[in-house]
């Protein structure tokens, strides 16, 4: 938890500590956060003018953001995504499971009617790239996929991807016996989260479904 504080927080600030230090500073800074900032949302579809959840990684996203809102006062324009679990087979969440689901024991986790909203590399690149383009995007925005979907259905379609069963679980104290704290404000927590700022902007995604998106990912077309 503190190396996640320093790495993002302290290495925002330092950025804007820098800039202050030029005579001709960037025009432009996107941010990136994180969905956690919501906290547990339950089932309530959760947009940008939702207000801060509760947990460490609410409290974190919340003075990662705030430590770059000195740079609008250099004349900087601003932009910070709230980023989802982003998929890929390189890296991040689907890489490690993966091993798990190929393996036959992959499943759901906790009671699997936690939402988890995630979004494609693809389409997060093209989402930095248009922030980073367009005068017009401004303030925050939510980095995910317009199709949040439930533990379960996220476990079986990917279980199906790979020609697997899926019906192994990971109990909530496991994971909590585990994981601690993190475990039940990631894997266990419920973010419905919605693109909404995304969608009003004209943003079309390429990969907006989580099967066209592993067929994609996996060469499973």
């Amino acid at each position: 938890m503190k190396s996640l504080r320093s790495s993002r927080v302290e290495g925002t600030r330092f950025l804007a500590e820098g800039f202050k230090q030029m005579s001709n500073p960037p025009k432009v800074f996107i941010g990136a956060s994180g969905i956690g900032y919501y906290g547990d949302g339950a089932d309530a579809e959760l947009t940008e003018t939702r207000s801060k959840g509760s947990g460490f990684l609410a409290d974190l996203c919340e003075d990662w953001e705030g430590a770059s809102t000195e740079m609008e006062a250099m004349g900087m324009r601003r932009v910070i995504l709230r980023i989802g679990m982003v998929l890929t087979p390189k890296g991040g969440a689907l890489a490690k499971l993966l091993p798990v689901y190929k393996a036959g024991l992959g499943g759901r986790q906790g009671g699997g009617t936690q939402y988890w909203s995630w979004i494609a590399m693809d389409d997060l690149l093209r989402v930095f790239h248009i922030a980073l383009l367009n005068p017009h995007f401004r303030g925050v925005y939510n980095a995910v996929s317009p199709t949040p979907l439930q533990n379960r259905e996220f476990s079986s379609a990917l279980a199906r991807k790979v020609s697997r069963p899926g019906v192994c679980s990971a109990p909530r104290g496991v994971l909590t016996l585990l994981l601690g704290r993190m475990a039940k404000e990631t894997l266990l927590a419920s973010q419905r989260v919605i693109p909404q700022r995304l969608t009003e902007s004209g943003f079309r995604f390429d990969f907006p479904t989580l099967d066209l998106t592993l067929s994609h990912l996996l060469g499973r077309h």
